[in-house]
């Protein structure tokens, strides 16, 4: 039998100098997509601390979604917070101060499939179940 670890509040409270900047980062990416009506959303590492409520290992980046239509709206906001583009052979790579953030767009098929296409120098799309995503991720 497989033991869960269950968070406890050492892991919750743990949080480094790194993960407060960035956290403070990705909640200055969300207010300002927010008030520009941008849907983003968090996945890898920090998605999944985000699910579990805790902070459950250290990050070397930010991984964040968003619909290949809001490809050079969202681009402008993260110009505008500061974030200096670079290339690492992703959809997009911004750089704070040595923070990364990883930009995947999300691509709808005529079937309604939705993928994420992360990487542009490789071919495959990474499929998301059915309802993960609104519609509007064009």
């Amino acid at each position: 039998m497989t033991e869960t670890h269950q968070p406890s509040v050492e892991d919750i409270t743990a949080v480094s100098a790194e993960h407060e900047r960035q956290l403070e980062l990705m909640h200055m990416i969300f207010a300002e997509c927010e008030a520009r009506n941008l849907r983003v959303w968090l996945f890898g590492g920090w998605g999944i601390d985000a699910l579990q409520g805790c902070i459950a290992r250290n990050h070397d980046d930010i991984d964040m979604l968003t619909a290949n239509s809001a490809r050079t709206a969202l681009h402008a906001v993260l110009e505008q917070l500061g974030g200096a583009v670079c290339d690492n052979n992703t959809g997009w790579w911004y750089n704070w101060n040595d923070i990364g953030v990883d930009i995947g767009f999300l691509l709808t098929h005529r079937d309604g499939t939705v993928v994420s296409d992360v990487n542009k120098d490789d071919p495959c799309v990474y499929p998301w179940p059915p309802g993960s995503f609104p519609e509007e991720c064009n």
